[in-house]
């Protein structure tokens, strides 16, 4: 479903036909839960949470302006009411999943060592991710996880594209820093 036939369940969801929003609920459920979910680490926040979006935005339709996508509109509310939930509730910031491809050539005992630093090195990125602010965690989990572009962080955040910018170069020096500190220390402990 593209952006045109968003625009025009929004056009007839305003003239009366209620039930045509379930198709953009159906649609999006999945990506609202998602940025829910990651930011506030819990299934029943997030649905609640969720539940809580698609209710302000079925409120606000009728103020959804033309020169956004329906889909970033969207992302932007998530994003914001998510936020506002976890410094609510003082959300700490908890480990992301990680993609990881095994290779099954290896040897029984590699795969055993290649475990082991795999699961070490996660260890270490979700605790340098956990060092992060709120804003740092998001726009790093939004341009490298989720794989949004720098202007679509813009129109998400509010923040300017350059802003972005500079606290994801700021964001990226810390977690070296971070990463770093956390890897000699583990080394220390190996030897």
């Amino acid at each position: 479903m593209s952006d045109i036939e968003d625009r025009r369940i929004i056009e007839q969801v305003l003239e009366g036909d209620v039930h045509k929003y379930s198709i953009l609920i159906n649609k999006y459920k999945r990506m609202v839960y998602s940025i829910a979910y990651k930011i506030l680490k819990n299934r029943e926040d997030a649905e609640d949470t969720s539940q809580d979006i698609f209710i302000k935005v079925y409120n606000s339709l009728n103020i959804f302006g033309s020169s956004a996508k329906f889909s970033t509109w969207l992302y932007k509310i998530s994003f914001n009411m998510t936020i506002s939930k976890a410094r609510k509730k003082k959300i700490s910031i908890s480990p992301i999943e990680l993609n990881e491809d095994i290779n099954p050539d290896y040897s029984e005992t590699n795969l055993g060592l290649d475990n082991l630093i795999r699961q070490e090195r996660k260890q270490i990125l979700e605790q340098a991710l956990s060092e992060l602010n709120e804003l740092e965690y998001l726009l790093i989990i939004l341009y490298y996880y989720e794989e949004k572009t720098i202007e679509e962080i813009s129109e998400i955040s509010n923040l300017s594209k350059s802003n972005i910018k500079t606290i994801l170069f700021r964001t990226r020096k810390k977690l070296f820093t971070v990463i770093t500190r956390l890897s000699s220390t583990n080394a220390e402990y190996l030897i």
